[in-house]
């Protein structure tokens, strides 16, 4: 569990920035996104390339991605193995990362070289952000904030309008992102810009760029520089989530489903005995445990403000009656016995209706630690998996 303030949801705010007709950002970009995805998911590949065809051009990685998997399977266009990997190579560099597997796939059937040159080539294709039709304006973004920023949405709206103007004007390209972001965070923490997911993405900014940008301490471009890459995680990531293309798996009562990586058949396995695990826990820690019937892992975002090497876990309330544990870890973390205290708090935290809360209090925090080292303890974990989460219970003033 890492110590990440809640975000709160506030309100939703709309900018004063000008419509920009036929740009590729904003309402157009997800509009013809979902579109365009839609129509691939159904197969009606023609449908497809022209809604998404035009967002590629601008440089929208998710876009990208698709028409190429279209040229390199030969759907809706020529097979083309060429123009397929300069599409995964460049989506890869805008913020996909998923694309760098597709270039290893497509990669086997090219000569090194070729594809060397192809991959050199690609950083020189320049973005055309107005081959969308139809009226574009930025996203209406859900503002979200922590109890300790005082920043409101209303101190934040014209400076962000007034950022996304610069970007408009000097570089056009960036707005396919800067203008379609769905949601940001405000957090006092010690990076000034970087993405969260709770669930869903969110940009967070730290208070301290915007009073940076106002007093003349940081350049707009400086600013615009340094969240453009968490901009781009956080549309390429929400747009990914559009498609709803995910892996899945059942075992003893529970559906998994995780983001669509070569790590899917590892976790999922983890997962297995992880459950196998929380069967054989006593009384009220195993009831916790059964509670969870749905479990979601998504890898951990990139420019994340957590640090944490373990698995963190949320509860989501959407369906009352099979509450789903979120994932969010790095690689190295598919030990079983990551998975089952957590699967074991969100239990706890779902059975006392906690889904909705405005963040855990103090003693709320400590009962889950507590729980935690619990479970663990019962489970026979290594020692020093023990005595990590023992300290994090001292550390956070919670009485043993």
């Amino acid at each position: 569990m890492g110590a990440i303030p809640v975000l709160l949801f506030v309100a939703l705010v709309g900018f004063a920035a000008p419509a920009r007709a036929e740009l590729c950002a904003g309402t157009v970009l997800i509009a013809e996104w979902k579109a365009g995805s839609s129509a691939y998911a159904r197969k009606d590949y023609a449908a497809a390339l022209a809604h998404l065809d035009p967002l590629a051009r601008a440089g929208f990685a998710p876009a990208l991605l698709f028409r190429g998997r279209m040229y390199a399977g030969g759907l809706g266009a020529p097979r083309d193995l060429d123009r397929a990997i300069t599409d995964f190579d460049i989506a890869s560099r805008e913020g996909l990362e998923s694309a760098g597997g597709e270039i290893d796939e497509v990669g086997k059937t090219i000569a090194l070289q070729r594809l060397t040159d192809l991959r050199e080539a690609s950083k020189r294709v320049a973005f055309d952000i107005r081959g969308c039709a139809g009226k574009s304006e930025p996203i209406v973004p859900r503002y979200l904030h922590a109890k300790n920023v005082k920043l409101t949405p209303a101190q934040f709206a014209p400076w962000w309008t007034a950022l996304d103007a610069y970007a408009a004007n000097s570089s056009p390209e960036t707005i396919v992102y800067l203008g379609s972001v769905p949601a940001f965070g405000f957090i006092k923490w010690d990076k000034l810009v970087g993405t969260l997911r709770q669930p869903d993405p969110i940009l967070v900014i730290n208070p301290a760029l915007v009073a940076g940008v106002e007093s003349q301490k940081v350049k707009q471009q400086q600013a615009l520089d340094m969240i453009l890459p968490s901009a781009r995680a956080v549309v390429n990531e929400y747009a990914m989530i559009q498609t709803g293309v995910f892996d899945l798996d059942r075992y003893k009562g529970r559906e998994f489903v995780a983001w669509p990586t070569e790590d899917s058949k590892s976790i999922f396995q983890s997962l297995r005995t992880a459950i196998d695990m929380i069967e054989a826990l006593p009384g009220e820690l195993k009831s916790y445990g059964e509670r969870i019937r749905r479990i979601l892992y998504r890898p951990r975002m990139p420019y994340s403000i957590s640090e944490e090497a373990i698995v963190n876990s949320e509860v989501d309330d959407t369906d009352k009656a099979n509450p789903a544990v979120v994932f969010i870890e790095r690689p190295e973390s598919y030990a079983p016995g990551y998975y089952a205290p957590d699967i074991v708090n969100a239990g706890y935290v779902a059975a006392h209706g906690q889904e909705k809360a405005d963040g855990l209090r103090q003693d709320e925090f400590c009962v889950l630690m507590r729980l935690r080292i619990q479970t663990a303890m019962a489970l026979d974990l290594a020692p020093d998996k023990i005595a990590a989460t023992r300290g994090y219970l001292d550390s956070h003033g919670c009485a043993r």
